[in-house]
């Protein structure tokens, strides 16, 4: 019975003098040690191979909600695509392929005949368009659909109001006004669009970038996370930027000018230091005419008091949400306006200098 009750005193000292340094460590600010995040499986197959290049983990493995896999690194993200089961890295500009030759490095705006395009999982997602961009470039200012009828058919996206007043950014399901002087402000869903896109956001992939990513690589980095450039894509991107560049334009009254002639004219804001959210979609080359090929992205500051189209951005550290979209529909205005518009034009000229 002595030795019992003796080796019980022992075990309740010891449990009592465990829970004072747990204590003491808490209320000194020490830091237990936490395991630190490793390659696993195929994202260690290939950071084996090019170490220097892929650098170290910064986070634990991600699973997204379409089957993929994401690990932040040092120096870029690992990306395991569940469609084609391929382990990918980027670092913004190149990526570096485990695929049926081996290890393979191609440009992000490449991709090589083996690579099948990654499918969505799940609810497909769906974009809604109003009226076409070619009828805006040519000078169809004239809203004929509600914002209370755009937010049926999404809460996420962009586009302009009635006598081109303004840049819209869709958010939440709310709805926004950029003025020509870069203030936003929430509109009424009386007000009335001439051309917008909007989609129900729902991502595929969530990711956080951690490190800055510069302006003349941005767009690059963000294919770098595609699988295909032939499906549509939305994006809404959240956090810190270093440097924005945005711009706006004024309503406009007839005979209205052609949209060209607007922007060339138009004014420009700059913000420094500030958080804010990317919104927009990047939509193939064959929507040319459409819509624009390529990047479109509008700009809200994190207080949905100013913003505008994007013209440049660097981004300091942000959290990068896609959704895949596979269904596109549109519905044009019924009006005579549109009717007599020639929409057989080759405004990509035009439509590089309104858009970038």
């Amino acid at each position: 019975m002595r030795r019992h009750s003796t080796t019980t005193r022992a075990i309740h000292l010891f449990l009592a003098m465990a829970t004072m340094m747990a204590l003491f460590l808490a209320s000194s600010g020490v830091a237990l040690a936490q395991a630190r995040p490793e390659f696993q499986l195929g994202f260690r197959l290939l950071a084996d191979q090019i170490p220097e290049i892929v650098g170290e983990p910064q986070e634990a493995e991600q699973a997204q909600s379409n089957g993929d896999a994401l690990q932040q690194t040092s120096r870029g993200l690992l990306v395991w695509n569940k469609a084609d089961n391929l382990t990918r890295f980027t670092d913004g500009q190149s990526t570096w392929i485990l695929g049926p030759e081996g290890l393979r490095k191609r440009t992000n705006e490449e991709r090589f005949p083996w690579e099948r395009a990654a499918e969505p999982q799940g609810k497909q997602g769906s974009v809604f368009q109003y009226a076409t961009l070619n009828a805006l470039m040519e000078g169809n200012y004239d809203g004929t659909l509600t914002v209370g009828e755009l937010k049926q058919q999404g809460n996420l996206g962009l586009g302009t109001f009635d006598t081109l007043d303004g840049e819209m950014i869709v958010l939440g399901g709310k709805v926004y006004r950029i003025k020509s002087d870069g203030t936003a402000s929430l509109v009424e869903d009386t007000e009335k669009t001439p051309f917008a896109a909007v989609t129900f956001f729902e991502p595929d992939v969530s990711l956080s970038q951690e490190g800055p990513v510069a302006w003349s690589r941005l767009y690059s980095y963000l294919d770098g996370l595609l699988p295909t450039k032939n499906l549509p894509y939305a994006f809404k991107i959240e956090g810190e930027f270093s440097y924005v560049k945005a711009r706006s334009v004024p309503s406009q009254v007839k005979p209205y000018p052609k949209l060209v002639q607007v922007t060339a004219q138009q004014p420009t804001f700059e913000f420094h230091n500030t958080r804010g959210t990317l919104v927009g979609f990047r939509l193939p080359d064959y929507m040319e005419g459409v819509n624009l090929p390529g990047y479109h992205f509008h700009f809200l500051t994190g207080d949905g008091k100013a913003g505008g189209h994007m013209l440049e951005a660097n981004l300091q550290s942000a959290q990068v949400e896609i959704d895949y979209l596979s269904d596109f529909r549109m519905e044009l205005p019924r009006t005579d306006t549109f009717y007599r518009l020639n929409l057989s034009k080759d405004n990509s000229a035009d439509l590089d200098k309104v858009e970038r």
